[in-house]
C-alpha cells in the first residue's frame, strides 16, 4: 500500500483491501480512512497532501468496475464536499 500511495495509486489499494474484506461483516472504518490513516503513519503527515490524496482517492473510486462497487458499502465513497469544506475551516484531524 505504502508504495502504491508513493507513486499516486490509491486504485491499489481499493482493491487490495476491498479482496480482503469479509462479506457479512460490519466494518468501523471506510476504506478512505484505512488507507489514509496507513498513508499518514508510514509516510508521515509533512509527505503526505490529504486534498491531493482525496482528488487520487475519488478519481480511483469512481474507477473502479461495477460489480466491486456494488459489493462496497456507502462508507467507503470518497468524502462529501460538506467534510471537505470542514477541514478547510478547522484543519485537518492529528495523528
Amino acid at each position: 500500500i505504502r508504495q502504491s500511495i508513493q507513486r499516486n495509486d490509491v486504485l491499489k489499494p481499493i482493491n487490495l483491501l476491498s479482496q480482503q474484506m469479509e462479506p457479512d461483516v460490519k466494518r468501523q472504518r471506510s476504506l478512505y480512512r484505512e488507507i489514509l490513516f496507513l498513508s499518514l503513519v508510514s509516510l508521515g503527515r509533512e509527505n503526505i497532501d490529504i486534498e491531493a490524496f482525496d482528488n487520487e482517492y475519488r478519481l480511483a473510486y469512481s474507477s473502479l468496475p461495477s460489480e466491486i462497487l456494488e459489493k462496497l458499502p456507502k462508507i467507503d465513497a470518497p468524502p462529501s464536499v460538506s467534510m471537505e469544506w470542514c477541514r478547510k475551516c478547522f484543519g485537518a484531524p492529528l495523528i
